[in-house]
């Protein structure tokens, strides 16, 4: 068990692997392009079309906005704009960070909760999609990449898997 540990992590597979994982990750970047580009782009506009026919598509009127002094918010837009919207009979707000003077009205759209409506430009984004589908596109290069790695295959079919 010893010896087979020290012949699996020697310099030349520690460094095989290392390897292994930068080109996993180069790969992922380039899928997260090509699905973001691509199939990304037709579910926002899916899910734009879906909330539009729920009647989802709200005006929100703006009630004040701030302009930010830098380095006070997180985002490097220099307006606030604060929005309120309803819906059924409800009173909703929101915030939004504006790069020029925020616009007297918008058209929100939300899926399923009134309250987490966005405008167009913002709508249809999963949260943290593209952390998501990077993550996954890593584990699934780095399992095609480990199958397929010559030197690994090798290894195991001569000492088995001890």
């Amino acid at each position: 068990m010893k010896e087979t540990l020290e012949q699996l992590f020697t310099p030349q597979f520690t460094a095989n692997f290392f390897i292994l994982i930068l080109e996993s990750i180069v790969l992922s970047f380039l899928v997260i392009i090509i699905i973001n580009s691509t199939l990304m782009t037709a579910l926002r506009k899916k899910r734009m079309e879906k909330a539009i026919k729920k009647g989802h598509c709200l005006i929100a009127k703006r009630t004040r906005f701030v302009y930010n002094v830098e380095g006070i918010h997180s985002k490097a837009s220099n307006y606030t704009g604060y929005y309120h919207y309803y819906y059924k009979e409800r009173k909703y707000k929101c915030y939004f960070y504006y790069d020029d003077l925020p616009p007297e009205e918008i058209k929100v759209y939300f899926a399923n909760n009134p309250k987490k409506a966005k405008p167009e430009e913002l709508f249809g984004f999963l949260e943290n999609e593209k952390y998501l589908i990077f993550l996954i596109c890593l584990i699934v290069m780095c399992l095609i990449k480990f199958a397929f790695h010559v030197d690994i295959i090798e290894h195991f079919f001569k000492n088995g898997f001890k």
